[in-house]
This record gives structure tokens, sequence and C-alpha cells, in this order.
């Protein structure tokens, strides 16, 4: 069995980042899966449909105007449907006949605005929109901590950032906020080896930067281990084939820790997810952030659908109202030893292919090897309700010894382990032929010719699955 790596994101490196993010190109999007992995903020806003591409590219210099600002806003706070609109424009200089009419009128409230001698409002439309305001629109349009705005002061302001004094009186307390709660990234300089953090408050906002603050405002932010791990089952299992989320206190260790039990339960399961890629950063001010993929690519991605009807095929044929799970369990071991065949062939030759390792070569070309069975096992058994994970480990026997892949179930609420691919005999022994020698083992059986971190592959790992398959 070939030995799986697993993917932990959290070994590359992060990037430091500066005021402005550091893009070395405009995004482009085509139809490979994920070439927008480097840049997961404008992945994001993309991807929730807050911000449009422009001619396939993402325009990520372009400054923003305060037209486009407000109906980015209002579709990041779920304001831009069904707007009422008022007899009377709030501001003077943005007639009924402007295309962002609606918009601006949605967010009235969260806008700045400057105010005529006359007392009107007067949005400017076709301006762009500075840091200082983009940031304070955005706190306030999304509520984002506002009870403790008042805490946020021209002292602590003076703190934070070397340019506070360029900060606008009213901008005050969101500029703080969004500083401290690294919300927002800052330039640092060193002069004379002294570090100063510079914001560029009047500076206009490009639609890179804006991305970076609606990304770093909506993901989580995670204090913990037991958070994260909450947040990515929930996630991945919900339907959803990215996480994201930011953190200043959790450790490389708890991350590296909790990740692990995400994909041993992740891979090769019901949900049909393997990690695609990621990318970590922090910022100025200690606050990081991580985005991870998960997913198939082009072809992969075909297999998959192809996988997913052969399976509902064979649990028709094979689960049944008002069987035991036992039964249940038995009824998918025997199938998968009737219908598939170990690939020995290209084991012996050295030259198997990637179809062999998943649950698409067992299930779907009816071959495969150990890790193959085992995914197949653990995805039928899953889907039947069964908690199951895939232990990888070492294992020997008469034939051969090394690297091997099994299953680990929960039945009657005890622990037992299957090896379907030690219960298919080889060279195959036809279509009615099933052994039992490797179903539903205790640890102490099974342990007499396999080996395992118990640590790793723990039976906890079944109680939380079975908290997520529901």
């Amino acid at each position: 069995m070939r030995k799986r790596i697993m993917l932990l994101f959290f070994l590359l490196l992060f990037v430091c980042q500066t005021a402005i993010p550091v893009f070395a190109f405009d995004v482009q999007f085509g139809d490979t899966f994920l070439n927008g992995d480097d840049f997961p903020e404008i992945t994001w806003v993309v991807e929730h449909g807050w911000m449009d591409l422009k001619n396939n590219r993402f325009m990520t210099y372009e400054y923003v105007r305060k037209d486009e600002f407000a109906m980015i806003l209002a579709k990041v706070a779920g304001r831009d449907k069904n707007i009422k609109i008022p007899t009377k424009p709030s501001f003077v200089d943005v007639p009924k006949t402007n295309k962002y009419f609606a918009y601006i009128e949605a967010m009235r409230d969260y806008l700045p605005y400057e105010q005529t001698a006359k007392g009107f409002r007067k949005y400017n439309p076709t301006m762009y929109i500075t840091k200082e305001q983009a940031v304070a629109s955005v706190i306030k349009a999304l509520g984002y901590k506002t009870d403790l705005l008042r805490k946020y002061t021209k002292s602590q302001l003076n703190k934070l950032i070397a340019d506070s004094s360029s900060v606008s009186k009213e901008y005050i307390p969101f500029v703080a906020m969004a500083v401290e709660n690294g919300l927002v990234n800052v330039t640092r300089v060193i002069v004379k080896k002294q570090t100063q953090y510079y914001f560029y408050p009047k500076t206009y906002v490009d639609r890179g930067w804006l991305a970076y603050l609606l990304y770093m405002i909506t993901i989580p932010a995670i204090e913990n281990k037991y958070e994260l791990f909450d947040y990515a089952l929930k996630t991945l299992t919900t339907g959803s084939k990215r996480i994201d989320f930011r953190y200043s206190k959790l450790s490389e260790k708890d991350i590296n820790g909790t990740m692990e039990k995400v994909d041993i339960l992740i891979y090769g399961s019901r949900w049909g997810l393997t990690f695609g890629g990621g990318r970590g950063f922090e910022s100025s001010n200690g606050y990081k952030a991580y985005s991870m993929y998960y997913g198939y690519t082009g072809d992969e991605e075909e297999k998959q659908k192809e996988l997913e009807e052969k399976i509902q095929k064979i649990l028709q044929q094979t689960i049944f109202p008002g069987m035991t799970d036992e039964e249940k369990i038995k009824a998918i071991h025997d199938y998968i030893v009737k219908n598939a065949r170990y690939d020995i062939e290209n084991y012996n030759n050295g030259s198997i292919p990637a179809d062999s390792y998943r649950a698409y070569g067992v299930l779907v070309k009816g071959t495969g090897v150990c890790q193959g069975y085992a995914e197949a096992f653990n995805i039928l058994a899953q889907m039947a309700g069964i908690p199951s994970i895939i232990i990888s480990g070492e294992a020997t026997n008469t034939m051969s010894s090394g690297p091997h892949a099994w299953n680990m179930i929960k039945v009657n609420n005890e622990v037992r382990y299957v090896d379907v691919t030690w219960d298919d005999p080889v060279p195959d022994g036809g279509p009615n032929y099933v052994r039992y020698d490797y179903f539903l083992l205790t640890e102490e059986q099974i342990a007499k010719d396999h080996t395992w971190d118990k640590n790793k592959f723990s039976p906890e790992l079944l109680d939380l699955l079975q908290k997520y398959m529901k």
C-alpha cells in the first residue's frame, strides 16, 4: 500500500503582509481548479458573489469608487435584495437615475457623507473610498463588535500606528479596532532600529485591499483547538469545500494535532473530499489566517461523480430496512470481496495506478490495493450509518510485510476492526468465495499481525465522527 502523506497545511510558510496585500499580478480565474488558491481573500469574495470579475480578471489594484463600494457592502451585509426605495433620495448628488442608487439607499446609514451648507447630505459617488471610510462603513454595516467601539480611544490608536494623527476623529475607534483585531494590514517601517506601523487612512482603497478587509472580518476567529475541530468538521460535512479562519492564540502544535484528526475523518469518507491546497499568512500585528481547499480537479471530479452514482446503486442492492448494523457491515464486506480483486499484477510490477489506491478503483473498476479496499469499505459503511475510519499502519502475513490500510468501526457501541483486503484471497477466489478471517476483530485479535499508532487512530475518533454523521 502506498503510504499516504498527511497534507498538513500549517507546515507552509506564513507570509508577512503589508498595508496593501502583496499580489504579484492581477488574479485571473480560468477553468483550472484553485488557480487562485494563493489569494484566498479574492477567491472568498468572488465565490460569495460580493465582488465581480472583470473580463475574467479581478483587477486587484483598481481603486474602488464609492458607488461600487455601496453595492459591494450591500451584498456582504445581505441587503441587496428587495430594497425599499425612499420617495426622496438620501443624498443630493445620487439621483434615482444612478445605476447604484438602490444599493446606496440600502446602505445609507453606514456610508460616509459630507454635510452641505444647506444641511443636505452629499455622498460623492464617483469619488474613491478611503481606507478609514471603508473600515468604518464595513464595521458598522456588519455590526462587528460595535458594542466594544467605545473602548478604542485616540491614546490607544497612538500605540497602534504612527500616523494616528492623520485619522479623522469620527473614524478613530473603527481604525483602532480594525488594526488591533487584524482586520487590516499596516505597513511596517523600521527607522533607526525602531519599528513603526502606518495605516495611511486617507489612501484610496483598491480592490485587493477591500477583499482582504472583507475576508478577515467575515471568516471566524478561532480561539482554541476545540473550536477549530468543530468548525472544520461542521464546515466540511455540510457541503463546503474550504475552511478559512483567523487566530492569534493557537499554537502550531494545536493546529497540527487538530487538523490531523480532521484529515483522518475526512479522507476517504462519505463526503468525498481530499485536501487540495492552502495558504497561510500573518498580519503585522500577529493575527494569522489560513485558507484550505478540499475537492477534486478535472478528471478526478468526474470520477468522483461516477463513484457517487456507483455507491448509491451498491447501497440499493445491499442495504435494506430492518437490517442490524452487523448485517449491514457483512453485506458491505461481502460485496467488496465478491466484486473486486486485488491488483496483484501491478503490485508485483511496481506499476500500481492511482485509481487502485482509491475507492473508485475498487468499486467502479473492480480492482485495487489495500488503500482502495479500505476507502471503499469506509464510504459504504458511513453511508449505511456506521462510524468507520481508515487506519494506516503496518501488517505482516506469509506473503508480505509492510505498509497497509484497514478499517476501525463502531458497532453495538463496541470498537471492531475489518480488513477487507485480507479477506479477499489472492489469486481471486471467484464471485462466491468470501473469507471472514479479518471481520469484526477485536483490537487484541487484529494486533497479532497489524501494528499502528493507537494514539493517532484512537477509538475516540469514532465517537467524534458519529456526531457529524447525523
